[in-house]
């Protein structure tokens, strides 16, 4: 997300909305991992916020839905209404 957002106010891109989530609940409210805050830093981003879990819901509230990996992908595939 953080990246994400990054990038687009680079290229003077307005971004409406952006979330960042998982699709298990181990992480729900449970700030950045600090290895990662540490390893972004180092590249200039600034990670902040808590861990949420994907709904169902955010399919219809997103234009677009990114998988991190396959594994993910196919999770998403599985709940997305058909």
């Amino acid at each position: 997300e953080a990246i994400l957002r990054e990038l687009a106010l680079k290229r003077g891109i307005k971004l409406q909305k952006v979330a960042s989530c998982g699709i298990g609940g181990w992480f729900v409210g449970s700030p950045p991992d600090p290895r990662m805050v540490v390893a972004a830093k180092r590249k200039g981003y600034t990670l902040s916020g808590h861990a949420r879990q994907f709904v169902d819901g955010a399919f219809t509230e997103y234009d677009y839905i990114l998988a991190a990996d396959h594994l993910t992908l196919e999770k998403l595939r599985q709940l997305a209404p058909r």
